[in-house]
């Protein structure tokens, strides 16, 4: 049976429009889910949901476990320097082992790379030399997906490509096998370092990992790829990029801030994607989202929030911010991700449950994907 040709996107006439995005025009419905006020989870702008079966994980400081209906089940570990206890850095995400059923994560308290079941039971951890600059993802096919930037390797005026040869690693979960590399297109390419390194919270790589399917694009490559497997890598989607996006050769200078602020200020780049159950995926830029249709054809980008046409609950909705910081899962053709409860109280927006509060919990959203 021939290849599937890769659909080619057109991105590079999108423009503002003052016509709003509606939440209909990706979605089939949306709902809530309350979740226990105790603990209080505090601000939830970097922190991410994993949604595994019928359970809820709340990614921040800890990771928090709870029922489909929001009822708190208990921390995954417990914090602290000692044997078996971690320290989890609130700003990254965990990487999800769904095959094996466990979180793995940098130990803030030794640099190390720790690994928790589902259930709480400490699994071990990695003394990783590199572990500062390596960036760890999610699990697929259970092989650990991480990015290794080569940051401490180089001195200020130094001409160097911090991307290093390779953008992306899979490593076997059992054996240690590197069983996949996305090598760099631009690893030829040399900037002069200069006083700083920019260092992205969530790592250069996007990615969607809905456990049956991984979708992955580097910000400043136009390829989104798809596999099932991780042996058979398939470019899914082909972007013909506007002319302010930002390529990876100049990424590479970038990077390093071998660029004046005004070349910075005026590129863009891909801020995060998720794709939809029945094709095409939604997009975000730095400043704005659009929809791609499944033949590839782009909408423009709206730069407010979304309008939530699908119920009275909750008025609009700043997907962008959940893009930017990587806060957000696809699972089951669902999207989840968490807003602060007090958004229910705004102007065109009413809370969705009598006991909420202002103060209370965050609340999850569930979007129903088209």
């Amino acid at each position: 049976m021939a290849e599937e040709e890769p659909i080619i996107v057109d991105l590079s006439g999108i423009k503002k429009t003052n016509t709003p995005l509606k939440l209909s025009d990706f979605a089939e419905s949306i709902s809530y889910i309350q979740l226990d006020e105790n603990p209080l989870l505090g601000d939830m702008e970097m922190a991410t949901v994993h949604v595994v079966n019928d359970t809820i994980y709340i990614d921040r400081e800890n990771i928090y476990k709870y029922t489909s209906e929001g009822e708190f089940i208990g921390r995954v570990f417990i914090e602290g320097p000692g044997p078996g206890e971690a320290r989890k850095f609130v700003y990254y995400h965990a990487a999800l082992n769904r095959d094996k059923r466990y979180f793995t994560f940098m130990n803030g308290g030794k640099f190390t790379f720790v690994s928790f079941s589902f259930e709480g039971e400490y699994l071990g951890e990695e003394a990783v030399i590199d572990s500062l600059e390596r960036r760890i993802y999610t699990y697929f096919n259970n092989s650990l997906l991480f990015e290794y930037p080569m940051n401490g390797l180089y001195e200020i005026g130094d001409k160097v490509n911090m991307l290093g040869p390779y953008l992306l690693y899979a490593k076997d979960a059992d054996t240690g096998e590197i069983v996949y590399k996305y090598p760099n297109p631009a690893a030829d390419e040399l900037a002069v370092k200069g006083k700083s390194t920019l260092e992205r919270p969530q790592g250069d790589m996007l990615f969607v990992n809905s456990g049956e399917q991984l979708w992955f694009k580097h910000k400043n490559i136009d390829t989104i790829y798809q596999t099932i497997d991780l042996e058979k890598i398939v470019p899914k989607y082909i972007i013909k990029p506007h002319k302010s996006f930002m390529n990876i050769h100049r990424y590479t200078h970038y990077k390093v801030m071998d660029m004046t602020k005004s070349e910075a200020m005026s590129t863009d780049a891909i801020s995060g994607f998720i794709p939809l159950p029945s094709g095409g995926f939604v997009y975000g830029l730095n400043y704005g989202i659009g929809v791609v249709n499944p033949s590839g054809k782009a909408s423009d980008w709206y730069d407010k929030a979304i309008v939530n046409d699908l119920d009275d609950y909750l008025d609009s909705i700043d997907l962008l911010n959940k893009f930017y910081h990587g806060a957000f899962t696809v699972n089951n053709g669902s999207l989840y991700f968490t807003i602060d409860a007090y958004l229910f109280f705004e102007e065109g927006s009413c809370p969705p449950f009598p006991s909420l509060t202002e103060d209370s919990n965050p609340v999850v959203v569930k979007i129903k994907l088209k």
